[in-house]
């Protein structure tokens, strides 16, 4: 199984994927939303943003597609 590091990247995603937790409780098991997902879980989208894929292939394609980027302080 493909473990997703530096899961603080996705702190701000966390009352989503509760949700989705909570909602699945007893019907999967996982950790993590990203442990839902099968290793070769294939996500479609139908609506994308320019520059967005509109499939994305692979537990750590989703994950890496939902990262949160870490943004540096601002000192201005």
């Amino acid at each position: 199984m493909t473990t997703i590091t530096d899961l603080d990247d996705f702190k701000a995603l966390d009352p989503s994927f509760r949700i989705i937790e909570k909602g699945l409780g007893g019907i999967a098991d996982g950790g993590h939303f990203f442990d839902l997902l099968a290793e070769d879980v294939i996500v479609d989208y139908l609506i994308t943003t320019p520059g967005c894929p509109r499939r994305l292939e692979g537990r750590t394609a989703v994950a890496a597609n939902t990262r949160v980027p870490r943004r540096r302080a601002s000192t201005d």
